[in-house]
């Protein structure tokens, strides 16, 4: 039974994963930048500057968690600094 080789499978505009990895980590800096400059950035905004892909966008979500960051849920909608 042949089996797909996920590291070649194709996402928006014809992205590797690792791709979309890579755009992800260009992204946080911006996403960042927004953080510090109002106190939040909010899912929708996130949404649009990974350009409506969802894989890059759930990639950044993951990388700002894993900074630290407070991405929030249902509720508030979100992305901010972890509270101490």
């Amino acid at each position: 039974m042949e089996k797909c080789d996920r590291r070649v499978t194709a996402y928006k505009y014809n992205r590797t994963f690792e791709q979309c990895r890579v755009a992800a980590r260009s992204i946080v800096p911006g996403v960042k930048a927004r953080i510090d400059k109002d106190g939040h950035i909010s899912w929708n905004n996130t949404l649009e500057m990974s350009e409506y892909d969802s894989v890059v966008y759930k990639l950044v979500m993951k990388y700002m968690r894993e900074e630290g960051y407070d991405i929030g849920d249902n509720i508030t909608p979100q992305i901010r600094h972890r509270r101490s």
